[in-house]
């Protein structure tokens, strides 16, 4: 076999390798930049090989880098939507606390509306809104949602026993970002001991030191509660001296109130 076969001969070798270890990769780990590794690390032994194999330097590098670039190639569009999914995953996966805008007056209104309907019903809800920094830890749990805010989507989140009903809905830049985010390490102070631990995650983190000591403090998070076993509707939120505080009784026109900074 002369130079030039062997040469080819070893670069489908390493083409066949490469794609069957990124295929695997994909199925286990769907982590980029294990793959990026993995691929580089077949194609510098390749052209190892190569040189080593022929004696003609520039030939070998050029049939090489031929093969190398036909494999990239091949690689991204075998495994296109695996790789979209990964970037969309990746770029959203947090809040973009630089430009996180005030609800909008309709965004407002659905949310009121469906904490006024879920009470009604006694459905269970913890509605999270963010204006500011939120400590990215808290949005690795949870669904992605990137919805519009409307009153029926929030309502059957929350409805009883669907998958998420149990967790928290994250609205930010008038999006309802995530639902079903569950925050850890939740303390809370004693005198709210009584209360369930859907009203101690709204009132934890309404004061991230709480959740993640040494994180900034922010007053631009609220949180709207809704009893599952009495329909209650509650607020939490920390006032100017840093102490977080729960209200209740709340009505829908002092949902709207508060959401709207009309009242502290």
């Amino acid at each position: 076999m002369d130079t030039v076969a062997k040469i080819i001969s070893l670069s489908f070798t390493f083409v066949i390798g490469a794609l069957f270890t990124t295929f695997l990769i994909l199925k286990k780990t769907k982590t980029v930049p294990i793959i990026v590794s993995v691929s580089f690390s077949l194609l510098i032994a390749f052209q190892i090989l190569t040189w080593w194999v022929s004696p003609d330097f520039s030939l070998a590098t050029n049939i090489s880098i031929g093969i190398c670039i036909l494999a990239i190639f091949i690689t991204i569009f075998l495994y296109q939507n695996e790789i979209k999914v990964m970037l969309k995953k990746k770029k959203t996966n947090k809040i973009d606390t630089t430009s996180t805008s005030a609800l909008s007056e309709n965004s407002i209104n659905e949310i009121a509306k469906a904490v006024e309907n879920m009470s009604k019903t006694k459905t269970g809800a913890l509605i999270v809104v963010v204006n500011g920094h939120l400590a990215s830890d808290i949005l690795k749990s949870g669904v992605e949602i990137n919805a519009d805010i409307s009153s029926e989507l929030l309502e059957t989140i929350f409805f009883k026993n669907t998958p998420l009903h149990d967790g928290a809905v994250i609205i930010a830049n008038n999006k309802i970002v995530k639902a079903g985010v569950i925050f850890a390490n939740i303390k809370v102070d004693e005198q709210y001991a009584k209360f369930g631990s859907r009203h101690h995650a709204g009132i934890a983190i309404t004061d991230e030191r709480t959740l993640y000591p040494g994180e900034e403090y922010n007053k631009g998070i609220k949180s709207i509660i809704v009893s599952e076993e009495t329909g209650i509707i509650s607020k939490a939120f920390s006032d100017r001296e840093q102490n977080t505080s729960l209200k209740r009784y709340l009505t829908e026109a002092q949902v709207r109130d508060f959401l709207l900074d009309n009242e502290d």
